[in-house]
């Protein structure tokens, strides 16, 4: 595949560009940088050794659809972050057995529960060579999308850091890692969704369960309530007639009792009676004077009065006894109503028991099972946070890809452009990154108002725009390295030698057309004009 040469300069409103206009503007550019009065410690005015033409080259590696960027001269490096994921293969085994086991599956939870709170390890592996920069990308993205509009003869190519070979091995380094990551990211997926099964069926397996006790406790409730009832029945009807002998019982010691007291009470009145009769006697006797009479009746009342005393006594002994007797008799009916309402009390209990006794059964089985879901969502939380992770690393890696299809790894041609000044043989370089002109209305009419008094390049920077800061930051990469570097400064000086566009075919007459348009934007004052033609198109030793 030939190597895509992309355009320097692009006109914002045609898209087209003439050549004509594309050197005219750099010999501008660079003109409004010489320095055209001697410094200090400098000598003269600046020379113009060379305005060139040069091209960065970069490598568009194939990546399905799409392609990475690698950069010819290895200034830049892609850091590509690679978390290590827990080992989680006895974990995925012990999701994958038949084990129902809820107490075995809370211990293996139990042990697995701060296993993925984190990564193992984590690595930044550098990219030598990869671009990653995204504002960078998205310039070389839309860069790409333009065919170049010069197809240069001979374009004189900085010398490559990183050959086709290198830039393809360290493409399918970065895949590499990548694919590692989609499989950590699938493997912790498939983790996620064994637990999540796992934690399914037994959730079922235990619901099966606990309907399953439910209902034959419902079958043994049934029966055992009927059995308690039946109990209980027959407890309350074993004390009602216990109850009701001794209500009888007492009855029937009552009526005897007050039988005798009856009896004994007409004995008490009968002997009442006989001593008021003979009380009556008695004072007869007094009254006759009949000592004998007297004495015989006083024996008599004495008699009766103590009978009397006894039957009283008797009487009052047998309501004690009585009394005594209904209270043994109420003490034994409340007895057996607390022993009975206790034995009630008992049978009721079995119920409650029961009862108690499932629920807790129930209790315990819920707990264990919300113990082991409490466990699961704490550690599908750790592996979603895991996964989290590494879809963002992911997406960071995708992010490098530009939407551009190549068939193999191909040449990305850069253009920009590099002056060489010189005084008192010390050199100094100016580097140009791509432009586009936006030659509108209300560019043209705010030129119309600077051009009077403002500086050259202040005008030429008015038209002519940086394509991107990105790609001026990269491109400050070769001012860099010629500072830095003796050799690298003296492959740029021959390459800039080669291509130097001041000693082109025809080069008077390019520049004076070129000149023309910028005067007629009113972009070039009419004596700039002059100046820059004379300066720049005389004879050169």
């Amino acid at each position: 595949m030939c190597p895509l040469v992309l355009p320097y300069l692009v006109d914002f409103v045609t898209g087209k560009t003439a050549r004509e206009t594309e050197i005219s503007s750099i010999i501008c550019f660079v003109e409004s940088k010489r320095r055209k009065k001697p410094g200090i410690l400098a000598g003269g005015p600046e020379k113009v050794l060379f305005v060139s033409k040069l091209y960065y080259p970069l490598w568009a590696v194939p990546v399905e659809n799409q392609c990475v960027i690698v950069d010819g001269l290895g200034f830049s490096t892609f850091n590509i972050d690679y978390l290590a994921i827990p080992d989680n293969i006895p974990f995925m085994e012990f999701l994958k057995s038949e084990s129902r086991d809820l107490q075995l599956f809370y211990m293996f939870l139990k042990a697995y529960s701060g296993a993925f709170e984190s990564f193992l390890a984590e690595a930044s592996v550098p990219l030598g060579g990869i671009i990653g920069d995204k504002d960078l990308l998205t310039t070389l993205t839309n860069y790409l999308l333009q065919k170049s509009e010069i197809e240069e003869a001979k374009r004189e190519t900085l010398p490559f850091v990183i050959s086709k070979r290198h830039a393809e091995e360290v493409t399918k380094k970065f895949l590499g890692y990548a694919q590692l990551i989609e499989k950590d990211i699938e493997f912790l997926e498939q983790t996620a969704n064994a637990l999540k099964k796992k934690i399914e069926d037994l959730e079922q397996q235990t619901n099966e369960e606990l309907m399953s006790a439910k209902q034959q406790f419902d079958v043994e409730f049934q029966s055992l309530k009927e059995e308690v009832e039946g109990k209980i029945k027959a407890l309350l009807a074993e004390r009602d007639q216990k109850i009701s002998y001794l209500k009888e019982k007492l009855k029937r010691e009552e009526e005897k009792f007050l039988e005798m007291r009856n009896k004994l009470e007409r004995e008490r009145l009968d002997l009442e009676n006989e001593k008021k009769r003979c009380e009556k006697r008695l004072k007869k006797c007094e009254e006759e004077g009949s000592i004998e009479q007297l004495k015989r009746w006083e024996l008599t009342a004495l008699e009766l009065k103590s009978e009397i005393s006894k039957k009283k006594g008797l009487i009052k002994l047998i309501s004690k006894i009585q009394g005594e007797l209904t209270t043994q008799i109420n003490d034994l009916i409340k007895k057996l109503e607390k022993e009975y309402e206790e034995k009630v009390e008992n049978e009721k209990r079995r119920i409650l028991t029961f009862e108690s006794s499932f629920k807790e059964k129930i209790g315990s089985k819920q707990k264990e099972i919300d113990n082991i879901l409490s466990l699961a969502d704490t550690i599908l939380h750790q592996i979603e946070w895991l996964i989290d992770q590494k879809k963002i690393h992911i997406s960071k890696s995708r992010e490098i890809t530009v939407p551009f299809e190549v068939d193999k790894t191909t040449l990305i041609c850069l253009p920009f452009y590099v002056a060489c000044f010189q005084v008192n043989e010390k050199s100094r370089y100016y580097i140009r990154s791509p432009l586009v002109m936006s030659a509108t209305k209300g560019t043209l009419q705010k030129l119309q108002k600077v051009i009077m008094g403002g500086r050259l390049e202040v005008r030429m920077e008015e038209l002519f725009k940086p394509r991107s800061a990105a790609l001026e930051r990269f491109l400050q990469n070769v001012d860099e390295k010629i500072k830095a570097d003796k050799n690298f400064e003296k492959i740029v000086f021959q390459l800039g030698n080669k291509a130097n566009i001041l000693k082109i075919r025809g080069f008077k007459k390019i520049l004076s057309k070129g000149l023309d348009e910028l005067e007629a934007k009113q972009i070039l004052k009419p004596e700039e004009k002059k100046e820059i033609l004379e300066f720049y198109t005389m004879v050169r030793v």
